[in-house]
């Protein structure tokens, strides 16, 4: 049996917007990647690009989550 993920997805992490849940599902899953390239005990070199794919995707995902809230105009984004 493999390693047990490091965060294991839970229906409480649900914000029920679709997009935004899915995302979060992505995010987990590359957390996830990390810390198993971590147990096999990969050096730094070789996690780098599950880093960079990380940050890109949580910007990526930021601006998705920005972009909701200015459609719903929330008064408390700016």
């Amino acid at each position: 049996m493999g390693k047990p993920f490091f965060i294991n997805w839970q229906d409480e992490f649900l914000q029920g917007e679709p997009l935004v849940d899915e995302q979060h599902r992505a995010v987990l899953a590359t957390i996830n990647s990390f810390h198993y390239f971590l147990q096999q005990g990969l050096g730094v070199e070789a996690l780098m690009p599950t880093v960079n794919i990380l940050v890109s995707y949580l910007k990526f995902h930021m601006k998705t989550e920005e972009g909701i809230l200015r459609g719903a105009h929330y008064p408390e984004l700016d």
